[in-house]
């Protein structure tokens, strides 16, 4: 048992240290974000091309993995402007990308592809298990 003098000094301590790990949290899911860019821009730019003229069999990687960058780095920038329910930001996110690739059915801004759907759902599920699941071990008493 802690004596009653030194309680508020740890609980200081103990509050200073849980402001800390959220603030790490926070920027390192956004670092997280920007890495999701950079990765998604370097496939899409550089692997694509070369893996198209090599001929390799990729199982859509080429063409599709920018998407579950795309949507790994539109949910966690998004998520520093509405921070109150990841989960909703998630399937707000999820639905505008799933939207967009049924939409390209029948206009001509893009075309659609299956696989696409298929990374853009693997990036949810990615996003939903260890990031926001992660999050609410870390901080259960945090209000999601």
């Amino acid at each position: 048992m802690i004596p009653w003098h030194f309680q508020n000094c740890v609980h200081g301590i103990v509050l200073n240290k849980m402001k800390k790990l959220i603030l790490k949290l926070y920027y390192s899911q956004t670092t997280l974000g920007v890495v999701a860019i950079f990765v998604g821009m370097i496939i899409s730019q550089y692997y694509r091309p070369w893996s198209f003229s090599q001929q390799i069999l990729d199982f859509g990687l080429a063409s599709s993995a920018p998407g579950f960058f795309a949507i790994l780095a539109t949910y966690t920038i998004g998520k520093r402007f509405q921070n109150d329910d990841p989960e909703a930001t998630l399937n707000f996110v999820y639905a505008l990308y799933i939207l967009q690739e049924v939409l390209s059915i029948n206009t001509n801004i893009g075309t659609f592809d299956v696989l696409d759907l298929v990374y853009y759902t693997l990036g949810y599920f990615f996003i939903k298990h260890f990031l926001i699941k992660t999050q609410k071990i870390c901080h259960p008493l945090q209000k999601y």
